[in-house]
């Protein structure tokens, strides 16, 4: 099993578009593995690259909120990968502290609703 291959040639079999954002780069250049994966992703499928998580789990969410607020009747998944409730990120050989996509996610979701009332 090879992450930065078979993780994206999986998402593209069932997704509109990508979007590529930092995990636990550890002591690696997140330019050359968004690199790696993006090779992996087929050319029909859009992607895009985001140097935070926090700014791509967010720019992902209003644009699936944007289709459901254009079509009621749209289906709209979001599959977020790799962090889920924990708080820290392996960078450059230490721990960084991050909110966990789990949070982020929270957060979204709490605004949108308010804004639906």
């Amino acid at each position: 099993y090879n992450r930065r291959k078979d993780l994206p040639l999986a998402a593209a079999k069932y997704a509109d578009e990508i979007y590529l954002l930092p995990e636990d780069t550890d002591t690696e250049d997140i330019d050359e593995i968004i690199k790696e994966v993006a090779a992996n992703i087929p050319a029909q499928v859009p992607y895009t690259v985001f140097h935070s998580r926090e700014d791509g789990i967010n720019a992902a969410f209003h644009r699936g909120a944007a289709k459901v607020t254009a079509d009621p009747q749209a289906e709209f998944v979001y599959f977020i990968a790799g962090k889920g409730q924990e708080a820290f990120m392996k960078i450059a050989g230490g721990d960084a502290p991050y909110i966990g996509d789990h949070a982020v996610v929270k957060q979204l979701v709490a605004a949108y609703d308010a804004k639906l009332k």
